[in-house]
């Protein structure tokens, strides 16, 4: 059996960035493991999984793929740096940066362009980058330490998720309004903020327990998860070959 060659191409590129990330995580002690880019890197896988499953079953594989990997990379950043912070300084900044929310914006618009165009893509990243970035600017997501124990975040990063997500909801809505009409404007508007509120609520739920976990996670976690990955990555890379031996048998 031959594989295709974007089959092949792709089973080859992630054995690869298995093998990458395997290496990176079993050189742990180089990379000061939770204080470095292995935290980071921890974090953005996490929280990829968990924004990218309902991501995923709401409009699709190529969506929740990249509306995962970005917005998850971005909370990632979000809670290393916080994380750093309080290792620096003992002391938290009240609210996330301007930025973020122009980040956040940028990705989700990046996150439909595969399903419904570049056009309307563009018009998502730009009516979510000004919603976004205002909510943002204005102090209206603000953000705690976890790591010292406490595990249920107070009402004002809740209130700040349920903000967020009203942004985005109004950000979709106005460029489907653009873009399809009302109508459609009123289903897709909905369920981008249906989506962004139980997200942006469960994920202000486990955070908490993530980072607690990240910051104190053993050396044994750092030993097996490279091992696994490294093994991700060689049976990445055999299956071509695996499957050319069958077939000319």
């Amino acid at each position: 059996m031959i594989l295709p060659a974007r089959v092949v191409a792709g089973l080859d590129l992630a054995g690869k960035t298995c093998d990458a990330l395997g290496g990176l995580y079993l050189a742990y002690d180089v990379f000061r493991r939770h204080a470095g880019p292995l935290g980071l890197l921890t974090r953005a896988a996490t929280y990829s999984l968990i924004l990218g499953i309902p991501a995923w079953l709401a409009l699709g594989a190529a969506f929740g793929a990249i509306a995962g990997v970005g917005l998850g990379a971005l909370v990632a950043f979000d809670y290393w740096a916080l994380a750093r912070l309080q290792r620096q300084q003992r002391s938290s900044p009240l609210t996330q940066s301007w930025w973020s929310g122009t980040a956040r914006g940028a990705a989700l618009g990046l996150a439909v362009m595969p399903r419904f165009g570049w056009r309307f893509g563009a018009a998502l990243s730009a009516s979510e980058i000004v919603l976004l970035t205002a909510v943002y600017a204005a102090g209206w997501v603000p953000t705690f330490h976890f790591s010292s124990g406490r595990f249920l975040p107070p009402r004002a990063t809740l209130r700040g998720a349920v903000l967020r997500a009203a942004a985005m909801g109004a950000g979709a809505a106005a460029a489907a309004a653009g873009v399809w009409g009302v109508l459609p404007a009123e289903r897709f508007g909905a369920l981008i903020l249906g989506l962004t509120a139980f997200s942006g609520l469960f994920l202000s739920l486990v955070v908490p327990y993530v980072e607690y976990w990240i910051e104190r996670a053993p050396e044994a976690f750092f030993i097996y998860a490279g091992l696994a990955l490294l093994f991700c990555g060689l049976i990445c890379d055999a299956i071509p070959s695996v499957l050319v031996l069958l077939g000319a048998s």
